[in-house]
């Protein structure tokens, strides 16, 4: 069983100094959960530093998608590149019905319910740490939610 690390102490590493040489790429990917359901998921790395930190898995709230909420692209932008320039590779999700990801109900039912739920992005969850574990071989990984994405 991987151990994962408390969010607030990844948070944290976006304070510390960071290379001013930093070579941030990002890579696009999908992930399948289960049939008709892929996720959009962004890596984002320093190409120039070894990640020698646990890879982050960050997940967004209710409203608005992982890009818009972690990885602007504008200067002091990025929670991501911060991230990555402090030595670890971050993982940014679209939950099931946001962003680049599959839009089952595209969007939501007349009943006023929510896009997904959580025991569905849990699923997501899952099959994102599935893919970074075995994209990065790491052991554990870090999660970092915001807003709802925290839940």
């Amino acid at each position: 069983m991987k151990k994962l690390i408390p969010s607030a102490a990844v948070s944290l590493v976006a304070l510390f100094p960071y290379s001013t040489s930093a070579e941030i790429r990002r890579d696009d990917f999908r992930v399948a959960v289960e049939p008709g359901i892929e996720l959009a998921v962004r890596e984002v790395r320093d190409s120039a530093l070894r990640a020698d930190k646990p890879p982050v898995i960050i997940l967004h709230g209710a409203r608005v998608p992982g890009l818009a909420s972690f990885d602007l692209p504008v200067e002091g932008g990025s929670l991501t590149a911060d991230l990555a320039r402090n030595g670890h590779r971050v993982f940014v999700i679209d939950a099931r019905g946001y962003g680049g990801s599959s839009r089952p109900g595209e969007d939501g039912g007349s009943d006023r319910q929510p896009l997904t739920n959580s025991h569905e992005v849990v699923r997501d969850l899952v099959a994102v740490d599935a893919a970074v574990t075995g994209r990065t071989g790491a052991r554990q990984v870090a999660l970092l939610g915001w807003a709802t994405g925290g839940h």
